[in-house]
């Protein structure tokens, strides 16, 4: 895990630019950092790298790594580096290190441009030829890892976060306004529908997508993956085993370090399975670390207590309201270069702080369950639809009713029947009191259509998922995941983002995904007498989640000050129209302190970049 930037440029940076850029990048790699210069006629390449140790600690795996024409720049990690390596060793390739980074090298001199076949893991790197002056870039299969560009005037810029693009290009970026007025008003799975940079001129390559050219030439992208959607006929308990093989497999090879690792532990059952598999089944030494929200709609303290009792070998509560500040969002908002989604980042971030002190280098999380196992409230209702003409219909109708919807606080989604009645492209659930919202900005003609992708059109619970995994919020909540885990130098690994993994639970039929009035039926019975049954078997999905009235005093006068003062966010925002609301609203629904925290977000965001 580490932190690239480079360029290609019509000047020669100075010494100070060189020195500033790596300074930035030490979050990322505070063990050494590192750059190459190539002079091309009248023009100059630079390759920044900024490495935090986790693979071979040996300098020898430092970075810029470099093989004859080739200088390679990479962040991430190749979770099957081992079983690769013995491939190229069959094909007469020597070794000098044990890094993924000398695998990657001879693995691209091996099989070129369709590398990304023989990879599994999470990267974005840069290859560089001196010979041909051609750059290769690639991104992992879900963006686990960044890569911002920027272009400009035949100058081409690209970095691990917008701060060193930022350093490098040496000019102020401009404000993205519309995509401040999208996450106000229809909340954060929307960011990613269009053009998702905060900025202006910044760009981001996409998922699962290669960028190469030739200086002085056109940028060429191919976008190389996409999930298998597929269905097989399989049985349910086939569907179960078949999960259960390939999530061991998938967290064992991500349990490979050199360094400790702690775990992210919540009461549901994503990072509890992950725990559990990782103790009873690879007899790994369990550090973990909890938020505390007291709101108890969040509080899953009896959940977590219960998985640490039987599987820690060290436990820490960080606890939100004790810990948080204003300050502390602010620094984070800084960091990130842009606005945060969702509270729980926040929660996150202090929870990576105290892993970070404590002297971990590796964290362990559960994104993505959810999207890969029907983890929310509406995949059940989709659900239901799909199998209206089937006979576990009228039973399974009976369970969602008995021991799902009295945990529900959506109105939609509060009604078995939403999508027989709306249809199924209906999507105002997503984006409750959104006429509301935009009634509050100055700009009041603002309107925007977001339609789903089609990825699978025999399953509406697949194809709803897949736009999720792909679009609304696992890219999002990667691009958090990272920044949160890189602000205290620490590499986070996401396990249910595996290849296999996921390209198998998308072949399974739609009927096994939820049984008996549980969601997530598949992932709960892989990894029976694993986990402990109080969590296996809990259908309250409090989820990872905090409440902003946990550590903000809405009641408070100094805080409604502080949200009335005068700001840059009133530029966009009616500030009559938000008194009123700030005022005369109940806080207690989520969807209005969801639109308070986006507006907290937002006006610190525009105060740093005044």
């Amino acid at each position: 895990m580490c932190g690239i930037a480079g360029c290609i440029v019509d000047r020669r940076f100075n010494s100070n630019e060189i020195t500033e850029t790596l300074e930035l990048m030490k979050n990322r790699g505070p063990d050494f950092q590192g750059f190459e210069e190539i002079n091309i006629g009248n023009k100059f390449v630079y390759l920044f790298h900024s490495r935090l140790n986790i693979i071979d600690l040996n300098p020898r795996s430092n970075q810029p790594f470099v093989s004859g024409n080739l200088i390679l720049v990479f962040n991430g990690e190749i979770y099957n580096y081992i079983e690769l390596r013995e491939i190229l060793i069959q094909k007469g390739y020597h070794f000098k290190t044990t890094s993924d980074t000398e695998v990657l090298m001879n693995a691209f001199i091996e099989f070129g441009k369709e590398i990304e076949k023989y990879l599994e893991g999470m990267w974005s790197f840069v290859f560089f030829n001196k010979k041909s002056n051609e750059f290769f870039i690639s991104r992992d299969r879900f963006g686990e890892k960044p890569l911002y560009y920027l272009e400009n005037n035949n100058n081409f810029y690209f970095a691990s976060e917008i701060k060193f693009i930022k350093r490098m290009f040496n000019k102020t970026l401009s404000i993205n306004y519309e995509v401040i007025k999208r996450y106000l008003v229809y909340g954060y799975k929307y960011v990613y529908k269009k053009n998702p940079s905060y900025y202006n001129e910044i760009k981001q390559l996409k998922h699962s997508t290669n960028l190469s050219f030739i200086v002085g030439s056109n940028i060429k992208f191919r976008n190389y993956w996409q999930p298998t959607t597929s269905e097989k006929k399989m049985s349910l308990s086939d569907s179960i085993s078949g999960a259960k093989y390939y999530l061991e497999k998938s967290l064992q090879k991500r349990l490979r370090s050199d360094v400790p690792i702690a775990f992210h532990l919540s009461g549901g059952v994503d990072s509890s399975s992950l725990v559990s598999i990782a103790k009873k089944k690879f007899d790994t030494k369990i550090h973990s670390y909890s938020i505390i929200d007291h709101d108890p709609r969040y509080n899953e303290e009896e959940n977590i207590n219960k998985s640490v009792d039987s599987l820690c070998d060290s436990h820490k509560y960080i606890d939100l309201k004790d810990n948080f500040s204003l300050s502390f969002m602010s620094n984070l908002i800084k960091y990130h270069d842009q606005p945060l989604c969702t509270i729980n980042f926040v929660a996150q971030a202090l929870l990576q702080e105290q892993i970070s002190k404590d002297g971990y280098r590796v964290s362990i999380s559960g994104t993505a369950a959810d999207e890969i196992f029907t983890g929310y409230y509406d995949h059940h209702l989709y659900y239901l639809h799909s199998i209206k003409k089937k006979s576990n219909y009228e039973s399974s109708l009976q369970n969602w009713k008995k021991y799902i919807k009295k945990n529900i606080q959506n109105p939609f989604l509060s009604d078995a029947l939403l999508f027989d009645k709306k249809g199924e492209s209906f999507r105002d659930y997503i984006s409750l009191d959104s006429e509301l919202f935009k009634s509050m900005l100055i700009d009041y003609n603002y309107n925007e259509i977001f339609n789903d992708e089609i990825y699978d059109n025999e399953s509406i619970v697949k194809n709803r998922m897949l736009n999720e995994l792909l679009i609304e919020t696992i890219p999002i909540f990667l691009q958090n995941d990272d920044l949160n885990a890189m602000k205290f130098s620490i590499e986070n690994r996401s396990p249910y983002l595996d290849t296999d993994l996921i390209n198998f639970m998308f072949s399974v039929p739609t009927e096994h995904y939820i049984q008996n009035g549980y969601s997530k039926y598949i992932l709960r019975e892989s990894t029976k007498n694993i986990l402990n049954d109080q969590v296996r078997l809990d259908r309250n999905k409090k989820g990872y989640n905090a409440s902003i009235d946990s550590f903000l005093n809405l009641k408070d006068k100094t805080t409604i000050e502080y949200l009335m003062e005068n700001s840059p966010i009133f530029e966009i925002v009616n500030r009559k129209n938000f008194e009123d609301y700030l005022l005369g609203t109940n806080f207690y629904n989520n969807h209005n302190k969801k639109y308070l925290f986006s507006f907290l977000n937002c006006k610190m965001f525009l105060e740093l970049n005044e």
